[in-house]
């Protein structure tokens, strides 16, 4: 994941900023001169998601700033798109969860947002963390289509029931529960429950609450 979010910034990222330069000496004169504005907007646009993609495949970012803001600026990334109306809640006033840990949580969260956009037809979005007293949990809400939850859990292909196998088996190795409550035309909601005994982060780890995530 490192090296794929390193070639998208260093050297896509580089050669679309290449040509984006170029179209900019264009002599805006010329005839055409919308549809090179049109390629120089698409193109900023295309940078400016591009270098999201990268932060968010990039462990890293997710260790540096921590899962709070690495959630915030994901749903950020798809507010932006203008498709979904999206709303994030933080109720947790104490968070400490080991690194490594909330990597997992961090996938298991973008594979859920992935599958919204794959297969619901939603237009609202709601995602809260919340803090109790033996637990964090993570809950994703969708208004889309829906869909038959023991229908697609006995399937066997990679597209469908292995699909939750998979976010369950992550929930699995950091000790969580991953449950999800769905029926046809009436939304989906995810929940992960992570419990704090497995979450303790390293005491010699610097505070990063004022870490950006960048």
């Amino acid at each position: 994941m490192k090296h794929i979010a390193r070639e998208l910034h260093d050297n896509i990222g580089q050669l679309l900023s290449l040509v984006k330069i170029q179209l900019n000496t264009i002599d805006e004169e010329n005839p055409g001169i919308k549809r090179v504005a049109d390629s120089k907007e698409f193109l900023g646009k295309a940078l400016k998601d591009l270098r999201a993609l990268s932060k968010t495949l990039n462990s890293d970012n997710v260790l540096k700033a921590g899962l709070i803001k690495a959630i915030a600026f994901e749903l950020d990334r798809v507010k932006r798109t203008e498709v979904y109306e999206v709303n994030f809640t933080n109720d947790i006033e104490h968070w400490d969860v080991n690194p490594k840990i909330e990597v997992i949580v961090f996938r298991i969260f973008q594979e859920v947002i992935q599958n919204i956009f794959k297969h619901s037809g939603a237009k609202n979005i709601n995602v809260s963390l919340q803090e109790m007293a033996e637990v964090y949990t993570l809950e994703v809400l969708d208004d889309g289509s829906g869909f038959d939850v023991q229908a697609k859990s006995n399937q066997k292909s990679f597209n469908s029931g292995a699909g939750l196998s998979n976010l369950a088996h992550r929930a699995e190795l950091i000790s969580g529960d991953f449950e999800i409550e769905s029926a046809i035309g009436k939304g989906t909601k995810v929940k992960l429950t992570i419990p704090k005994t497995t979450t303790s982060h390293d005491e010699s780890r610097p505070d990063r609450r004022s870490q950006p995530y960048t």
